[in-house]
């Protein structure tokens, strides 16, 4: 998915933005070392979190928790907002944990 974005962002306003993808899984967490690949690169403040789809909101909450536990240890704290692209016939609801 964020390939696509960073495509569209290119073709459609001219922004070169950066693309990681990361692996977040349900009950063991989120890849710290590529966290720290990313922050080293730039400020976690300018980071952004999207996912194709979220049905529960299960992958948000594991974000939010991940994201958390990865600061109290002395990492950066990255803001846990997950944007997240769905169909147009599915309903848009925040995903917060």
């Amino acid at each position: 998915v964020g390939i696509l974005i960073r495509r569209w962002m290119a073709a459609v306003h001219g922004i070169e933005p950066q693309h990681y993808t990361i692996s977040i899984v349900r009950a063991r967490g989120i890849d710290t070392v590529a966290l720290d690949h990313i922050v080293a690169r730039h400020p976690a403040e300018s980071v952004v979190f999207v996912d194709g789809w979220t049905g529960k909101g299960a992958i948000a909450k594991e974000l939010t928790a991940a994201l958390d536990a990865y600061h109290r240890a002395g990492g950066a704290r990255f803001d846990d907002d997950l944007a997240v692209l769905r169909p147009q016939t599915q309903p848009c609801t925040p995903c917060r944990a």
